[in-house]
């Protein structure tokens, strides 16, 4: 331990120096040391002060690891699992550490976050506890359960949260309409309140079909809060949906500006710079949230996918191999390493990948497709016509398979699917097809 706070722990812990410390100058030291992990003494302290302090000292203790979530929701947790241990029937802390885990809006971690509010809500049922756990219930995906319980809940129509939340889950339960209605009925509550406006704006954009409208209601949102990066990403993504990658670039430029907290949005604007051919910019900005966010490996496929669209083949293919020498295997990973090897003719590895790609359970179209485009590439012209039968019976509306069907087929003299497939691509509108492929057909 540190000696100086030991010497501080010491003389706190001393009747009549507690009575001379603020509350705060006490809890200040508990903090200390809960960085270090060492929550023996934490307990102490907090026990000490508590007949002075009363509820503060938890609340106190408490909202020192919730706010950590905002950059570091896993630490966070860690620190709420320790004011669990620490406080074992305090239900508000129950209730944090059920929100630590609705702020990583992740499936899987909702539902540990329904047990640990179902404690809290033993003790003591609160509006915001059976609200913490509707939030919950949908973030792991039980929509229609989640709506059925907020449409009992007492007093929704007049808790903001809740209405907002309300008109959401009728939004992903196909209810546009009602939810629109939901989101007015909480602006009437609270006019100064941007989430209610930010979900009205995304249903006019992406349902009405009323930009006009979606814009006004942004523009309530920047004048009730100029700090929200919220109304530009809205903008960006309504733009990106319609292939304006310039004003979404734009969009997205100015909630970088607006809040550089936002690190997403590094990906969101390097996807439009990919799509402008902006190489370049794009590999900067994947970079750049690379850096800040080193242990995760989605943004390694988006930069080989980049790769591959830069046609760095070999630059894709390693990046690639540096994540499987750290432990990945991953269909992703596997499947995008042999299309960067099948690119850049390296045929026999492709099919290594391609092959151990087959064994994940999420081999799909693409898997047959491009392993398809491999044999054809290496004149094997058997297994290739495998292949791409596979890809275009998985998906029969794409066209682009009954094509290299037709090829495959063709050059492995199997005339009669060759003209069978070439057929149906011409009966749809596929050019260009080669009239090589159809001089054998009847």
């Amino acid at each position: 331990m540190n000696k100086l706070k030991l010497l501080v722990f010491l003389l706190l812990l001393q009747p009549s120096l507690m009575a001379q410390r603020s509350c705060q100058e006490v809890l200040a030291v508990a903090e200390s040391f809960l960085i270090d992990g060492n929550t023996e003494n934490v307990g102490k302290i907090l026990n000490q002060t508590r007949g002075k302090c009363g509820d503060d000292v938890n609340w106190f203790y408490i909202q020192y690891g919730y706010q950590t979530e905002v950059g570091h929701i896993d630490s966070a947790g860690v620190f709420m699992k320790q004011a669990v241990k620490l406080f074992p029937k305090n239900d508000s802390i129950y209730f944090l550490l059920a929100q630590s885990h609705l702020l990583t809006y992740d499936s899987v971690e909702a539902l540990k976050g329904i047990s640990i509010i179902e404690q809290a809500i033993k003790m003591r049922e609160r509006p915001s506890y059976q609200l913490c756990r509707i939030q919950l219930k949908h973030i792991a995906g039980n929509y229609a359960e989640a709506l059925a319980e907020i449409e009992k809940m007492p007093g929704v129509n007049k808790n903001y949260d809740a209405l907002v939340e309300w008109g959401t889950l009728l939004t992903d339960n196909g209810k546009e309409k009602e939810a629109l209605k939901k989101f007015n009925e909480a602006i009437k509550l609270d006019k100064f309140s941007a989430s209610a406006y930010l979900q009205k704006a995304e249903l006019l954009f992406n349902f009405f079909n009323k930009q006009d409208d979606a814009m006004g209601v942004l523009d309530t949102v920047e004048m009730i809060d100029t700090s929200l990066a919220d109304p530009s990403l809205i903008r960006a993504a309504f733009f990106e949906s319609r292939d304006d990658f310039d004003n979404a670039i734009s969009e997205y430029d100015q909630a970088i500006q607006t809040d550089s907290s936002v690190h997403q949005v590094y990906i969101f604007r390097g996807n439009c710079l990919k799509e402008i051919k902006e190489y370049d910019l794009a590999e900067e900005d994947y970079q750049r949230y690379k850096k800040l966010h080193q242990d995760e490996t989605e943004i390694n496929y988006l930069l080989a996918e980049l790769y591959i669209a830069k046609e760095d083949y070999v630059a894709a293919a390693m990046l690639m191999s540096q994540m499987e020498t750290k432990g990945e295997s991953a269909y992703q990973l596997f499947m995008t390493r042999g299309i960067a090897l099948n690119n850049n003719g390296q045929y026999d590895d492709a099919l290594k990948d391609f092959n151990k790609a087959e064994r994940f359970p999420e081999r799909d179209v693409d898997l047959y497709y491009n392993r398809g485009l491999c044999y054809f590439n290496k004149a094997d012209y058997r297994k290739a016509k495998y292949d791409f039968e596979k890809a275009k019976n998985m998906n029969p509306q794409e066209m682009e398979f009954h094509y290299m069907h037709c090829r495959a087929a063709f050059h492995s003299e199997s005339y009669d699917e060759a003209c069978s497939s070439c057929k149906t691509a011409q009966f749809h509108g596929y050019k260009p097809i080669d009239k090589m492929y159809l001089k054998n057909c009847k």
